[in-house]
Formats: structure tokens, C-alpha cells, sequence
């Protein structure tokens, strides 16, 4: 979450070398949701785990429904959202 928005800036090149570091620390679980950013957090895990896929488990949560320029529309939880 705290790689794409919500904290201050970000960069993302050190977010990719946290996970990787993480990766290399044991760490296996990551949770992320496609609001964070709002979809930039997806795209940044999405490149950073790619060649790590076989010793992590990715988990996601949805319903939090907002623009690509942030904007928040509510709760969506019909299928084709989900």
C-alpha cells in the first residue's frame, strides 16, 4: 500500500528492492488491492514478483472502486468488477 500512495512519495525502484529483500528474507505473502495507487501498486508487484512467482503466494482484495486519477466511486462488488 504504502509503495504507491497513502504515505508520501514514493520511488520505485527502492520499492522493487524491498520486495526483492523481503523475497530473500523469507518473507512469502503479499497482499495488495487494485485501489492502492489506485492500480499502480498492481503493476509495481506485478513486474517486482514476475521471476519469483513459484515461491510466493499473491492474495488481493476488490470492492473499493476508484478512477485512474484517484477519484473514488464506492462499493462495487458485482462480478464483472470482481
Amino acid at each position: 500500500m504504502g509503495m504507491s500512495e497513502f504515505y508520501g512519495a514514493s520511488e520505485d525502484k527502492q520499492s522493487v528492492a524491498t520486495i526483492h529483500k523481503a523475497i530473500e528474507l523469507g518473507v512469502n505473502f503479499f497482499d495488495f488491492a487494485d485501489m492502492y495507487g489506485p492500480f499502480t501498486n498492481e503493476v509495481l508487484l506485478g513486474g517486482a514478483l514476475k521471476n519469483h512467482r513459484d515461491k510466493i503466494v499473491i492474495a488481493t482484495k476488490f470492492g473499493n472502486e476508484r478512477d485512474s486519477a484517484g477519484g473514488w466511486h464506492g462499493i462495487n462488488g458485482k462480478p464483472d468488477y470482481v
